[in-house]
């Protein structure tokens, strides 16, 4: 079984952990750039002092954790890498600095630490799990009480924490923002080899703004555009010749989906995995109940003509035309992208037509460091985002 998704730990609220006469009480509510993780570590003096504990510490951790599992003829062998990418630590206690016959009662020790606040520099919570992969990024408050004697173990306290990118700015109004839009267009022949070619256009159109929003309503627009392979004028007088290729008249007939890609490696071994969420906007048929919320604009079926030369020439043949428009709102609910070398994960919008076996512009929203500001490719064929502060491309890529 595949999941995915943000990390562990999102319920919200204050919680308590404890042993050996060490206890925590935090917030493991979401955290985002620039907030403050805190709680209170409590000791029983006496249960610290009969356990052998010389001194409490506290750390702030980020770390990222994969695992793939290599069939070796009849042997499975496991390979593990981890990579810590945030370290804060402070002393709580030490029982060198009290008096022996102070090692009674209780105490009570608050720690505060804070986060970041360029949100380009950390990544979500994210869990990934499917057949011999695992993958994860988590961020947790740690507690150790260290014990005196070399062959006992160190108390060690975890306490998981959910953290997200994310900007509680209210984004700019994107209904009346101005728009972008990336397009492609594609000639294709009924037959194999012979006969003219007709020609298909797809555009997609968004918001240009400066970020793109989780769990807000983004307005998306389609257009497609179906041109016939060239035919005699004699054809222009009967539109039941233009039989292919046509467009998709309904939101059924057009996927827009997200797709998540995973790339997880461990001790060298790479393996890469897809998640798709389907019904994007309501399209295709996926989109349920979200399906009404699509508006479309079908365009009379005209004729263009083509072929003459020079002012006073008729032309000799033309091409049957049609226009549809699809309007409608999209969420984005899935992990934003990001890389952190043996872990990292790309979103891409696919939009596929099915009727006529057409597919057309996808996008691929991978994360851009600022390093690479200055390499762009040249503006006509990428658009430039930004994605909840962090640096994204939409790509223009035709498969």
């Amino acid at each position: 079984m595949l999941k995915i998704g943000f990390g562990r730990a999102i319920s919200g609220g204050p919680s308590n952990e404890g042993q050996d006469g060490i206890s925590l009480d935090y917030d493991k509510r979401l955290k985002k750039p620039g907030s403050i993780v805190s709680g209170v570590v409590k000791l029983d003096l006496g249960i610290v002092g009969q356990k052998g504990i010389e001194d409490v510490t506290v750390e702030l951790v980020g770390i990222v954790k994969t695992r793939v599992v290599v069939q070796r003829g009849d042997t499975a062998v496991t390979y593990r890498s981890r990579s810590i990418f945030l370290s804060q630590s402070s002393p709580l206690w030490s029982k060198s600095s009290l008096p022996s016959t102070s090692l009674v009662g209780y105490t009570s020790l608050p720690f505060t630490f804070t986060l970041p606040p360029e949100s380009r520099s950390l990544p979500p919570s994210y869990t990934f799990s499917a057949y011999r992969i695992n993958g994860s990024v988590q961020y947790y408050i740690k507690i150790t009480g260290r014990k005196a004697a070399w062959y006992k173990f160190n108390v060690r306290i975890y306490a998981p924490f959910p953290f997200l990118p994310y900007d509680e700015n209210p984004p700019p109004a994107m209904d009346i923002a101005a728009r972008r839009f990336v397009r492609d267009e594609v000639l294709m022949r009924k037959g194999v080899l012979f006969g003219g070619q007709a020609k298909v256009e797809g555009r997609i159109t968004l918001p240009d703004i400066s970020s793109l929003p989780l769990f807000r309503d983004i307005p998306i627009t389609i257009h497609v555009r179906t041109q016939s392979k060239p035919l005699p004028t004699s054809s222009s007088l009967d539109p039941s010749t233009f039989t292919f290729p046509l467009p998709p008249l309904t939101p059924d007939t057009v996927e827009l989906n997200m797709q998540c890609i995973t790339f997880v490696n461990a001790r060298g071994h790479t393996r890469e995995r897809i998640t798709e969420f389907e019904g994007m906007g309501g399209f295709g048929k996926a989109g349920g109940a979200e399906r009404a919320k699509v508006r479309v604009d079908a365009g009379q079926v005209i004729w263009i003509p083509e072929g003459g030369r020079g002012e006073k020439r008729e032309a000799k043949e033309g091409r049957w035309c049609q226009d549809v428009t699809f309007n409608s709102t999209m969420k984005l609910t899935c992990p934003p992208s990001f890389d952190m070398g043996i872990l990292r994960i790309r979103v891409r919008l696919t939009p596929r037509s099915s009727p006529s076996l057409i597919t057309y512009p996808s996008f691929d929203v991978r994360v851009v460091r600022p390093r690479d500001e200055g390499h762009l490719p040249r503006p006509g064929k990428y658009i430039q985002a930004r994605y909840q502060s962090s640096y994204y491309l939409l790509r223009n890529l035709f498969q």
